[in-house]
């Protein structure tokens, strides 16, 4: 049985929620993919300006221009050893602007020198530095953030997560600018429309992460106690449950369709001495997880798992235990609330082959 560690658990969760909460926030807003894309451009030429250098202008300055040019005869204040880095080489435009004029002239080498560059050679010097200016970043003057219209947002979230959110409902009216409500100067971003969007935002998540998948979501006074060889019933209204000794909390879920789930039991206990009491989860009398209630009853935790379920009316049993498998706690032990959530995306993979 796969089962997750309570870390794990919520370290997923955690994960997935704030990645929702991303995709919905970054729709919302309608950041355009063409911001930053200046940057990567000039990126992507700086590493292919660097591999230039570093396989055919420097070996051409290591055979024609180094035998002067070094840290010993500095010839022209001028030492070649100090751009053997792509990135050194990169930032030197200037010099490499001369460098190219003299090469181009034929200044450089000098003419006493007996080896010269190929006029080939020669072309390959000017064309990487004449190639340097696609480095250079123009002001291309101010650009504005064009942020989705109210289509475009509902497209959006309904590509992104399958969720046809209504947004003209909740929106006020996208401004219009001759006949067109998509214009990026138009589409202006009040105060009301930001608290709008966020609204929105939560909603969609909520939706997203929870939308038909909430199988049991209770305080564990709805489940009933066998504790001593007797059941105490449970009530539709229960919060917590106290707990002295060894226990269990028992009810039937109903599993709509068969996927992975999180069984969630917020817990805490009064430890009197040794390890601290256990709770352990089955399904169908089947264990999918144990851990130790670390957590004091004034500041309760949450014990988590996940696990395949199978589509159906599934038991569900949560079992309070000391440092053994079964006996008395010696401990109190208070339980809050227990949970089952079907994860939003269906089956998984390993679900498929194992369901309880």
């Amino acid at each position: 049985m796969n089962g997750s560690s309570p870390r794990e658990s919520a370290s997923r969760s955690a994960s997935r929620r704030a990645a929702l909460r991303v995709g919905a926030f970054a729709a919302l807003l309608g950041l355009a993919s063409a911001v930053g894309a200046a940057d990567v451009a000039a990126d992507v030429a700086a590493v292919a300006l660097g591999e230039r250098y570093q396989h055919e202008v420097k070996p051409l300055l290591a055979t024609y221009c180094a035998g002067c040019h070094n840290l010993e005869k500095h010839k022209g204040d001028l030492d070649l050893g100090v751009y053997a880095a792509d990135t050194e080489a990169l930032r030197a435009r200037k010099l490499w602007k001369q460098v190219a004029t003299k090469v181009a002239d034929g200044d450089m080498p000098p003419e006493d020198e007996a080896k010269q560059p190929s006029a080939e050679e020669r072309q390959v010097i000017r064309a990487w530095t004449a190639s340097l200016k696609t480095l250079d970043h123009p002001d291309a003057g101010p650009t504005t953030l064009h942020r989705l219209n109210r289509g475009e947002y509902r497209n959006s979230i309904r590509d992104l997560l399958g969720l046809d959110y209504q947004a003209g409902a909740d929106f006020p009216k996208d401004d219009v600018s001759d006949g067109f409500d998509n214009i990026a100067e138009t589409l202006s971003l009040s105060p009301f429309l930001m608290e709008k969007y966020l609204v929105a935002a939560d909603d969609i998540l909520e939706r997203a992460l929870l939308a038909d998948s909430v199988v049991l979501r209770c305080g564990a006074g709805a489940l009933d106690l066998v504790q001593n060889g007797k059941r105490q019933a449970g009530r539709p209204d229960g919060k917590q449950r106290l707990i002295d000794g060894a226990a269990e909390l028992a009810t039937t879920i109903t599993v709509a369709s068969a996927g992975d789930h999180v069984i969630a039991v917020r817990a805490g206990a009064e430890r009197s001495a040794g390890a601290a009491p256990l709770l352990r989860i089955r399904v169908d009398g089947k264990e999918v997880h144990a851990a130790r209630i670390a957590a004091p009853t004034t500041a309760t935790d949450v014990i988590t798992c996940t696990v395949p379920l199978a589509a159906g009316e599934r038991q569900l049993t949560v079992i309070i235990a000391g440092s053994g498998s079964s006996g008395p706690t010696g401990d109190a032990v208070v339980v809050e609330t227990v949970e089952v959530l079907r994860l939003a995306g269906g089956t998984s993979p390993a679900a498929s082959s194992v369901l309880i």
